[in-house]
């Protein structure tokens, strides 16, 4: 009996001690459990992780190491129900220690399965963060960015807004700067409307403006796709949106990209 007992001491102290192994993760940071159907965090969410921030096990073990954290303004485009409120995608990148299941072969974080799409769940000691892995690696990741000049333009703008773009102002994502405004122009723009008889006529609206803002942007590489964040896809035609210090730019469409 006395040396079973030691036997199984010498193989929990074994698994106890062992070094773990690592893997680089990618999560997308939800409010709340991540099986309810909770609201997009606010910006003091993303303030409250920074890279460096950690989460250790009993022994002590560094579990959780954070390697940088971005976010971007989220925006539900032309739906009247659920507008822009400070809302946040918010992206935190971490090296994890896992074990492995003896008979799925798959990887273990806290005792469960991680893998893409599945939940997950960091402590650090001033703050709790939950959310979905949507990129695991063996190794850092190693994205690449291409800095590109980037065409915006809205129809039917207010003479206020232009007034409110700025040149020269920036959106910082946690970080790097990834968009500046470099220039502005607008032009008197038209509606197509009906008389009673349906004539279709073409009416100048002097109190509307057709914005076209240029701005560099910032943009991650994924094959032949180039995406704002980790989502966004930016081409010819898609919709686009960020924040400046003294402006919302919402209901954006890209034009061009150079």
């Amino acid at each position: 009996m006395g040396t079973l007992a030691t036997v199984v001491a010498i193989f929990f102290l074994k698994s106890f001690f062992r070094e773990p192994a690592y893997l680089y993760t990618k999560v997308k940071v939800s409010q709340g459990l991540w099986w309810a159907s909770t609201s997009k965090p606010n910006l003091w969410m993303a303030k409250s992780v920074n890279a460096g921030d950690s989460e250790e096990n009993l022994l002590g073990q560094k579990i959780v190491e954070v390697q940088e954290v971005r976010y971007y303004p989220y925006f539900a485009f032309f739906s009247e129900n659920n507008p822009y409120d400070d809302k946040y995608d918010i992206y935190i990148t971490a090296k994890i220690a896992v074990s492995q299941s003896g008979s799925t072969k798959k990887a273990l974080f806290k005792r469960s399965a991680v893998g893409v799409g599945s939940p997950i769940t960091f402590e650090f000691p001033d703050t709790q963060v939950t959310g979905t892995v949507i990129a695991l690696s063996d190794i850092p990741f190693d994205d690449e960015y291409s800095d590109k000049t980037i065409y915006l333009t809205k129809r039917l703008a207010y003479p206020w807004e232009y007034d409110a773009i700025k040149i020269g102002e920036t959106y910082f994502d946690g970080k790097e700067m990834v968009f500046k405004i470099l220039g502005k122009t607008q032009t008197p723009t038209a509606a197509i409307s009906a008389d009673a008889y349906g004539n279709f006529t073409a009416q100048t609206l002097d109190q509307r403006r057709y914005l076209t803002v240029r701005a560099s942007v910032k943009l991650n590489v994924k094959g032949e796709e180039l995406f704002f964040g980790e989502e966004k896809q930016i081409k010819a035609g898609s919709l686009f949106a960020v924040v400046t210090p003294g402006y919302t730019f919402e209901e954006f469409l890209v034009s061009r990209l150079e």
